[in-house]
């Protein structure tokens, strides 16, 4: 296993690295993308979350070298600066297998020059992702979700966004499923929504 502080391939601009995962494999950037070129200029706001077709064979094509064993964050270098990545895969838990690779099926290249999901995906992958991965639902995320919501589907979110989160799953035949490289708390998470969220 590569070490991370042996990485020697600096990308020129965050371009240049998209562009090369444009002609890699089948990918989607998983969220907060909206102002890319400026937040990965900042320093400390250097991270992408991806979804691709084959974890390992997509960071060796980047050049980027895995960080531990035990998660899937990976390190590459751009302009000088170290950038960090969360790669997820087809059938590592993150989303369920089936709704992993829907999100890769249905993606769309935005303007910006990388590939994105669709409106619905997106907005109810996020939903996932604050009620499920996260402890806590902040301001910021809800004040996102709500936006989202009013954007895309002309609706405002619902007051009980468990209940959102769960039809949505139920409808698509989708299962909550838990991380391969273990988030903490996700389980309790989990519970607490399909459980008691119904």
């Amino acid at each position: 296993m590569r070490n991370y502080y042996t990485i020697q391939k600096d990308w020129e601009s965050f371009r240049a690295l998209f562009e090369k995962m444009n002609h890699t494999q089948e990918y989607v950037v998983l969220r907060n993308w909206e102002n890319y070129y400026d937040d990965l200029s900042v320093e400390g706001k250097s991270d992408i979350d991806i979804l691709c077709e084959n974890r390992q064979k997509f960071a060796d094509a980047l050049g980027a070298a895995r960080l531990n064993r035990h998660t899937y964050n990976y390190a590459i270098r751009v302009e000088g600066k170290d950038v960090f990545l969360d790669l997820r895969s087809p059938g590592d838990g993150y989303y369920c297998k089936e709704w992993e690779l829907a999100m890769l099926k249905e993606r769309q290249k935005h303007s910006l020059g990388f590939y994105i999901m669709d409106d619905e995906n997106y907005f109810y992958s996020l939903l996932y992702h604050v009620l499920i991965h996260k402890t806590m639902v902040t301001v910021a995320y809800q004040n996102k979700l709500q936006l989202m919501m009013s954007h895309i589907f002309e609706e405002t979110v619902k007051d009980d966004m468990v209940k959102q989160l769960n039809e949505f799953m139920r409808f698509k035949r989708y299962r909550y499923s838990l991380c391969s490289d273990h988030i903490p708390g996700i389980e309790t998470q989990i519970n607490k929504i399909y459980i008691g969220g119904v």
